[in-house]
């Protein structure tokens, strides 16, 4: 019966130890997470170093692949809809952009064998959308409607082509706060007309969300596979949703390379019409 006793006791003692000791490294273990998450991102101003120490984009010229997303009540307005036709609000392929700061862009949108078949074509405020396989020509202007019209995201062109370049932070440190434990960028004075807040890589302390506030607009923005290219760090996808009607616009470059930075002629922005097609006016205003 004693040493019965004596076994229980010891016993009892030892499994005090076990959970004196688990309980220790529990401790340990949950103190090193929290350090490693607080821990997780450097200062602001090294963040703020690394994203402006990026070399600012003003034109590119590549191939890329794209899907436009519209919600099942919105498709039927849009042009691409009426010209080309969806599948289940979506519309998907293969298409050379070109685009150049301040307000220049271009998409030729190409056919399965690679024919260019579709243009959109801005420059300024001007925009003439060429449907190559019916000979119709619309004309008007580049606005925030018919950014909407055309791709599901109400933008205006210079800030469509900011988001092209990535976005980054346009004002000094001071004036964000920065939450090292999530990685987030968060704008202390908000200008509700235009605010950004940033979500940053760890890795590459490059943005990898942007939340863009235009006028009660709000827009998200995802920058997802970065690659470095000749001292730059650019995203082989980019991927803008318009958070309201959950349409959504994704752009993924097939090759990132050196060549598609380089400087681009105007004449590329003009857009050569036969003479004998119809011309049709867009009424998006």
């Amino acid at each position: 019966m004693i040493e019965n006793l004596k076994e229980s006791k010891i016993y009892f003692h030892k499994m005090l130890l076990f959970l004196f000791l688990g309980i220790l490294l529990s401790s340990c273990s949950i103190n090193n997470f929290l350090k490693d998450k607080t821990e997780f991102f450097p200062g602001k101003g090294q963040v703020f170093k690394k994203i402006k120490s990026n070399r600012s984009i003003r034109s590119l010229s590549t191939l890329v692949s794209f899907e436009i997303f519209f919600p099942e009540s919105e498709k039927s307005e849009s042009l691409f809809h009426q010209g080309i036709g969806f599948e289940e609000g979506t519309f998907s392929g293969n298409a050379f952009l070109v685009w150049k700061k301040p307000n220049s862009f271009r998409m030729e949108i190409l056919s399965p064998f690679g024919n260019p078949f579709f243009s959109v074509v801005a420059n300024g405020k001007s925009l003439k959308i060429f449907n190559i396989t019916k000979q119709k020509l619309y004309v008007g202007d580049f606005t925030r409607k018919t950014m909407n019209n055309l791709f599901g995201i109400p933008v205006e062109l210079d800030i469509f082509l900011e988001i092209l370049s990535v976005l980054r932070p346009k004002f000094e440190p001071k004036n964000y706060r920065f939450d090292k434990a999530e990685g987030v960028l968060h704008p202390i004075m908000k200008d509700m007309k235009n605010s950004r807040t940033f979500w940053i890589y760890k890795t590459s302390l490059m943005p990898s969300k942007v939340k863009i506030d235009i006028s009660g607009q709000k827009l998200f923005v995802r920058y997802l596979s970065y690659q470095k290219i000749d001292e730059i760090q650019f995203p082989k996808t980019i991927l803008i949703v318009n958070p309201k009607n959950k349409a959504h616009l994704k752009i993924e470059i097939e090759e990132l390379n050196s060549s598609m930075f380089d400087s681009i002629q105007k004449d590329a922005f003009n857009l050569k019409i036969p003479f004998d097609i119809t011309i049709h006016h867009l009424f998006f205003d």
